[in-house]
């Protein structure tokens, strides 16, 4: 917290963080992917970090203002995230449990994708 009362970032995260469990089934550097198979439906969780390196250590580097420019600008906003489960290296014509996600998340920050499958 900071003086004011205000809760930092790391507050956010930490709220965030632990309210996922489940198995990790996926990770790459702009997302993971969480299954929680605990209650008697299943929970996909996704998260989404959409940051670019060059710009969050601009401040350690003396660039001049067009170079600053340049490496803001170059930064892609939009993040395609695709997800298949089960994960396999064959194509299936058929399957009684797949799950197909594509999203495309705009934007930086962090994004989150909850998905809860409904028994029928």
């Amino acid at each position: 917290m900071t003086s004011s009362g205000i809760p930092k970032p790391a507050f956010y995260t930490y709220q965030l963080l632990k309210n996922i469990s489940g198995d990790l089934l996926y990770r790459e550097k702009h997302y993971f992917v969480v299954k929680d198979d605990r209650t008697s439906s299943t929970v996909y969780t996704i998260v989404v970090m959409n940051y670019n390196d060059e710009i969050e250590h601009l401040y350690t580097r003396s660039a001049d203002v067009y170079k600053t420019n340049e490496t803001i600008n170059a930064f892609m906003d939009e993040l395609n995230v695709d997800f298949t489960q089960p994960q396999t290296q064959v194509s299936i014509e058929q399957a009684d449990t797949e799950l197909n996600i594509s999203a495309s998340i705009h934007g930086a920050g962090i994004n989150v994708i909850v998905i809860k499958e409904i028994l029928v």
